[in-house]
């Protein structure tokens, strides 16, 4: 998924070999080969454990962010070995 702050809307380009920097995983994973139509989700929510987010309460996202992003780094960090945080 991918969110902006930014009011003006965003295009991906099509990615070109220098874009990877000799990364196969970069390769594999910096464009989005996949898009879901929310709207087919979120019809069923009948609950408030799903949010739309906006100006009102973007600041939950950005506390679930640091939160999940720490949280992650300190469990890679004990699974994946140096080398492959070096190629990334």
């Amino acid at each position: 998924m991918f969110c902006t702050k930014s009011t003006t809307p965003y295009n991906f380009r099509a990615p070109v070999g220098s874009d990877f920097l000799g990364s196969y995983a970069r390769q594999r994973f910096l464009f989005p080969r996949y898009e879901i139509n929310l709207e087919k989700y979120w019809a069923d929510i009948a609950d408030d454990s799903y949010v739309i987010l906006d100006e009102s309460n973007i600041g939950k996202l950005n506390g679930w962010q640091k939160l999940s992003a720490v949280g992650h780094w300190d469990v890679i960090r004990t699974v994946v070995p140096d080398r492959v945080w070096e190629n990334y």
